[in-house]
This record gives structure tokens, C-alpha cells and sequence, in this order.
């Protein structure tokens, strides 16, 4: 970048993101609000900087505005929020319709707010995820919410320039936008629990409640000491690809279990073997007592006794086990299928609702867990394409482009010769100051357009900062690259773009090109062809000069 771009950008950043006073940075509301900034119109954006960013930080930190809005926006309603994090305690979040506004990190979090040792930092650390691949976090209550009644689990994808880990693309989930268990609560004798394909507990209706002591200890199944969560990763390993439904005497109840296989985590309903049994326990007791009087009592008080202490209970049991139907399946539970007509005809048709709408509510979570995985996906695809491209001209950045410098130089051998080009507009300075910013930029664009035009589909363009350009040039010697700069040369030579009604800019580019020799590293490539651009402009301009190995 010229001197100029990182001038105006370091001013950008502090209008943005001033000092707060305590040493940390924060987004100003504006940026929530919504406003006018330099890349265009940006809302809903907050941001809390811990750690005072150095000029590349601070420039990261602009990119990742830009970014984190334009993704967020096109995803939106799909994706609640996106956050780019760095591992130096800073946050980068958009969530425009969140009811809290963001306040937490925009103004409320103290100096002391340090999240680098928190887990949806960790596993986005090299030494924690080698594969550089999306990880998500088991279930925590979240920063902002001091009743810790809030809670929310995190994907996140972590990002790497050059080899160094410079922060994470990632999406949080509330619990209740997974998974609403509330009609649940009131039933003791039923659990719903979420665990991860490498056994971290995400969800449990004991040992994942808030404000639980030591409740840290339990997270991880096969370390666990606690027998119900042995038994229940037991459970999990003998089933592990498969889909059960059935009694499991391990967890002593009738479990239902699901696989998500997006998210590789395991859906478990449980619902306690006592809990099922015991109204038919209770009925079976009061049969007997029945049985045994009536062997006593005369036919006449048989149908007076039955009637007062069978029917009345067990009508009493299907009052409540029809309450709690309708509650648990959300409907009138006049609609419930009835295969006898008699009490217990209506008593089993009630459980078996209420069995069925377990296996609803799985089915639901599995469908929405693999939706937000595969959103997330789209957006990490489209985060990767926008890292490797020039915001601006729509070619590759330098970054892309000196990737595949250093890729072709190390297939030179058996790919072939190969060769690069380096040009830049000359003059480009007067043209933003007598024309203005808007008109270089169209200047760059339209650089950018018609060379393209001029090359093969496997030639690699790149803008590698202000108004100069690199070009790669596979499978092609030196006099075969001249020819392509000259006619480069040529073509922009003969543009003329329009300003006003009287009024047209016409420029013209200097280049210089090497070609690549054997033993030949991409700095050494690439810092002959800058020596040949410098001769040529030194040498008049609008020419082109070559630099041999």
C-alpha cells in the first residue's frame, strides 16, 4: 500500500474505533447505528479492541469491518451474527437485530474483559486445531448476560495469513434457537442431552445447568468420574453410527438416539425407566387389592367398588396424562389415535403421542443443527474467495499472487518455463490530484479490464498495491513475455476514459519482466522484474525493460 492509503487508513480507524480512555478501543455507535464510511454504508457493527493494535493490526481490523458487514448482510436472516476475532483480545461482531445492541462490548465490558483464554479462542489456535478446520464450543453462558441464564455455543473457522494465525470467522447459537426443551422442564423424569462426536457434553439438564459447582469437570465423557455420564458415553460408543430407539439398562430408562451428522453430535432422549413404569405399578397394586377383596365381597359390591376405586383414579390418570400431551406436543389431544376404547386404551394412546413428539423434537433439532452448519459453509467459501481477491479491480491480491509465484516456482522444473511482469500507471499521483479518488479508481479498474483482456485464461493478474500490477506468465520465455507487455502497453496506451462532458484521462503504464532460471527463488524473481520496472520509468516511461537472471 502507498503511504497515502495507509494515512487515510490509520485516520479511518481512529474515527472508528477510538481510544475509550482505559486503554481499549471500542466501535463508535455510529458504526450500530448505521453510517457513511470510507467502503460504503455499514450498521449493526460493535467492537471491543483489548490489546492496542499495531498499523497491520489496525488495517486487519478495517478489512475485517468491511468484511464481517458485507457477509453478515447477505446473509442475513439466515445468520444472527458473524464475528471475527484475533488472538489478541480484540472483536469484530455484526448483529443488528440483537436486543442488547452490542452494548456489552461497545460500552459496558471493563478494561479487564479478557476472552484470549476462552475456549472459542482456543480451538482456533494451531497448537489446539493442526487441521485448521471449523470447531465448534460446547455450551456456556454468554459474556454479556450477568444472570448467567443465557446460553450459547460457537462455530468458528479459524484464519491464517503467510502461515500466522491472525484471528476466526465464527457464528454463535443461543440453546434456545437449537433446541427448545422447555415443555420438558416440568418432567423430571424426561432429560434431553446434546454431546459432540469426541465426547464433550454440549447440553444437559443436569450437569450443564448454570451456576452448578465444579460442573467443568463433567464437559468431557471419557474422562468424566461420574458414573451416569460413563454409562451414557457407553451407550454412545456401542450406537455410535446408528439410530435407537428402546430400553437401555445402562442409563436404567427408555432412550431414543439420534446422530446429526453435519455437525457430527449425538441427539439423546431419556425418559427414566421409574417414570414410565410407575403408573402401571400403582394401577397393577390397586388391581390386586381389587382381585382380593372382591374374592370377599358380593357380586353386588363388586361393580360399586370397582367403580370407586378403579375408574376414578385411572380417569383422574388420563385427565393428567392428556394435560400432559397436549403440553408436550402442543396440540389438542382430542386428535390422539385410540386403539381400544376403554381407559387404558386412552391412557396408552397418550403415551405414545407424547413418545412420538420426542421423536419429532429430534428430528427438528437435527435439521436445524445441519441448516446453520451448512450456511456457516457457504459463508467461510465465500470469506475464502474475498481473501484471495482485490476489493477494488475484482483480480487477486498480493497475497494470492505471490502464492502462486512461489507455487510456480517450485514446479518450474516440471511444468516448464515461466515468466513475470510487473507494471505500473504512470503519473497515477497526478491523476488522483487533479482528477480526484473516484476517477483513479476507475483509472485502476479499467487498468485492470483491459489487460485482462489482453491475456490467457492461465495467466495470473494481480493488484499488489496502489497502482501497480504483477502478471504471471506460465509456459513463457522472456521474448515471448515482451511481446505481452508491449501489447499491455499498447492497449492501455490507446484508452480514453471520459470525465465530464469536455473533458478525458489518458495515461500510460511502465513494465519491466524476467524470466524464471533454474535455481531461481520468487524474491529473487520478483526483485528483478521491480529493478526493470525502475529502469523503464527512469528511462522515460511507457516502455518496457527486462532484467535477465
Amino acid at each position: 500500500m502507498r503511504t497515502g492509503d495507509d494515512t487515510e487508513r490509520r485516520r479511518a480507524f481512529e474515527t472508528m474505533m477510538p481510544e475509550n480512555g482505559d486503554g481499549t478501543r471500542r466501535t463508535v455507535p455510529a458504526l450500530f447505528d448505521g453510517t457513511a464510511t470510507p467502503f460504503g454504508y455499514v450498521r449493526g457493527i460493535g467492537g471491543f479492541v483489548g490489546v492496542e493494535p499495531d498499523q497491520q493490526r489496525k488495517s486487519l481490523l478495517m478489512a475485517a469491518i468491511r468484511v464481517v458487514h458485507a457477509i453478515g448482510e447477505g446473509a442475513r436472516p439466515d445468520l444472527k451474527n458473524l464475528s471475527f476475532f484475533t488472538p489478541d483480545n480484540t472483536l469484530i461482531m455484526f448483529a443488528p437485530d440483537r436486543p442488547d445492541k452490542l452494548l456489552f462490548y461497545r460500552r459496558d465490558a471493563g478494561p479487564e474483559l479478557d476472552f484470549r483464554a476462552s475456549e472459542f479462542v482456543t480451538i482456533t489456535r494451531p497448537e489446539h486445531n493442526p487441521a485448521r478446520i471449523t470447531r465448534c464450543t460446547t455450551l456456556q453462558p454468554i459474556l454479556y448476560d450477568k444472570t448467567n441464564q443465557t446460553w450459547t455455543t460457537g462455530c468458528h473457522t479459524p484464519i491464517d495469513i503467510d502461515g500466522v494465525h491472525v484471528g476466526a470467522w465464527g457464528n454463535s447459537l443461543l440453546l434456545d434457537d437449537i433446541l427448545a426443551t422447555s415443555h420438558f422442564e416440568d418432567h423430571p423424569g424426561t432429560s434431553v442431552i446434546l454431546v459432540s462426536g469426541e465426547g464433550r457434553l454440549i447440553s444437559h439438564p443436569v450437569f450443564t445447568k448454570q451456576g452448578t459447582a465444579a460442573t467443568e469437570r463433567y464437559l468431557d465423557l471419557k474422562t468424566s468420574s461420574e458414573p451416569k455420564l460413563q454409562a451414557l458415553w457407553e451407550v454412545l460408543q456401542q450406537h455410535n453410527d446408528d439410530h435407537v430407539t428402546g430400553f437401555s439398562p445402562e442409563l436404567n430408562g427408555y432412550v431414543a438416539i439420534r446422530r446429526i451428522p453435519i455437525a457430527g453430535w449425538f441427539a439423546v432422549t431419556i425418559q427414566s425407566a421409574s417414570y414410565v413404569e410407575a403408573p402401571a405399578r400403582r394401577s397393577l397394586g390397586r388391581l390386586i387389592l381389587i382381585a382380593l377383596v372382591c374374592l370377599v365381597l358380593q357380586a353386588v359390591l363388586l361393580f360399586v367398588f370397582l367403580r370407586q376405586n378403579v375408574g376414578r383414579p385411572l380417569r383422574a390418570l388420563i385427565r393428567q396424562a392428556k394435560q400432559l400431551t397436549a403440553r408436550v406436543a402442543q396440540r389438542a389431544s382430542d386428535h390422539v389415535e385410540q386403539v381400544r376404547e376403554d381407559e387404558v386404551g386412552a391412557l396408552t394412546a397418550y403415551f405414545h403421542t407424547m413418545s412420538q413428539e420426542i421423536l419429532r423434537a429430534h428430528t427438528m433439532l437435527e435439521n436445524r443443527v445441519t441448516e446453520r452448519t451448512l450456511q456457516l459453509q457457504r459463508a467461510n467459501g465465500e470469506l475464502e474467495r474475498l481473501a484471495g481477491c482485490d476489493p477494488l479491480t475484482g483480480v487477486y491480491n498480493r497475497r494470492k499472487i505471490l502464492q502462486l509465484l512461489e507455487q510456480a516456482v517450485a514446479e518450474a522444473e516440471a511444468k516448464g518455463q515461466f515468466s513475470l511482469l510487473i507494471f505500473d500507471v504512470d503519473h497515477f499521483k497526478k491523476v488522483n490530484d487533479t482528477h480526484g479518488h473516484v476517477i483513479g479508481d476507475r483509472v485502476l479498474r479499467a487498468v485492470a479490464e483491459h489487460t485482462l483482456a489482453t491475456l490467457r485464461p492461465e495467466d495470473a493478474m494481480a493488484r499488489i498495491g496502489g497502482e501497480e500490477f504483477l502478471i504471471l506468465l506460465p509456459d513463457t520465455t522472456a521474448s515471448g513475455a515482451y511481446e505481452v507487455a508491449e501489447r499491455v502497453r499498447e492497449t492501455l496506451a490507446a484508452l480514453e476514459l471520459a470525465v465530464g462532458d469536455c473533458q478525458a484521462v489518458r495515461f500510460t503504464v511502465s513494465l519491466g519482466l524476467t524470466e524464471h532460471a533454474p535455481g531461481d527463488c520468487a524474491e529473487a524473481m520478483y526483485q528483478r522484474a521491480d529493478d526493470a520496472l525502475y529502469i523503464a520509468k527512469r528511462s522515460g516511461r511507457n516502455q518496457t525493460r527486462s532484467s535477465a537472471a
